[in-house]
């Protein structure tokens, strides 16, 4: 991720695969992080989006029990206007629905992260924020993931809409390497549990 220092492997994910690797009752689980920088789940961004890969990378590999699905902030970034970004939240939930409804299919836990805060961010428009609570919101109170990591409200300051300050890598939207510490470190390792 971008943020996260060449070669370091500082992600959120590295975080949660070595605190999985240290607990004896995990150790035996991995990680594998299919997260493509830029990507999004529903259109443009940079590669095939989520959806269109989501078979190859998903359903086509051995073994997965459990998925952490956090995508979205570059759909809501590119979005024009209000009447936009209200289509695109709603193309957002009908994309995860249709992920967690596939993953289900074949015995997978869903596990939704909220999207984190970017308000301050190059991103950062009234429409968007307002797309984001909306997203945010249904992956918390939906009910259709087996659980939630709620990446959103851990990250954010004293505004809800804005990321801790010294947690983004001068941006306001992708995390530092403290920041990808502090995600990592918050997943719940009992999620990971047999």
């Amino acid at each position: 991720g971008r943020g996260s220092g060449t070669n370091r492997q500082s992600r959120w994910p590295d975080i949660l695969s070595q605190r999985l690797l240290a607990n004896p009752y995990t150790r035996n689980v991995s990680v594998l992080n299919f997260g493509i920088g830029g990507n999004c789940v529903v259109r443009g961004g940079l590669g095939p989006t989520a959806l269109d890969r989501f078979d190859y990378n998903i359903l086509n590999q051995q073994g997965i029990k459990w998925l952490i699905i956090l995508e979205g902030v570059n759909d809501l970034g590119g979005t024009r206007d209000a009447e936009d970004a209200s289509k695109r939240a709603d193309e957002l939930i009908a994309a995860y629905q249709m992920m967690i409804d596939k993953a289900h299919s074949n015995g997978i836990k869903v596990y939704g992260a909220t999207i984190l805060p970017f308000a301050k961010s190059f991103y950062d428009k009234p429409f968007r924020i307002e797309a984001w609570k909306k997203v945010n919101d249904w992956i918390r109170n939906s009910g259709k993931y087996d659980a939630v990591i709620d990446f959103a409200k851990h990250m954010q300051g004293e505004n809800p809409e804005v990321i801790l300050n010294n947690m983004h890598d001068h941006d306001f939207l992708h995390p530092n390497e403290a920041g990808y510490r502090r995600m990592g470190e918050f997943v719940d390792l009992n999620l990971f549990k047999n």
